[in-house]
């Protein structure tokens, strides 16, 4: 398979809006705190913070 032919593929995987979900953050860090990589998740806000996604839209 080519890289054109990755394309259809790749775009029906990525959201319509990009921006980070809390919901996505809590599986990774339940994941990362389950297996022992972490003791205590930071808080999605606290490594996310929405001015940084509202910029990132908006192309600033």
């Amino acid at each position: 398979m080519t890289v054109t032919g990755l394309v259809p593929l790749w775009q029906a995987e990525v959201p319509p809006d990009p921006a980070p979900r809390v919901t996505g953050y809590d599986k990774a860090a339940a994941f990362h705190q389950e297996s022992g990589l972490i003791e205590s998740p930071p808080a999605f806000a606290s490594r996310v913070p929405e001015s940084l996604v509202v910029q990132a839209l908006e192309g600033a």
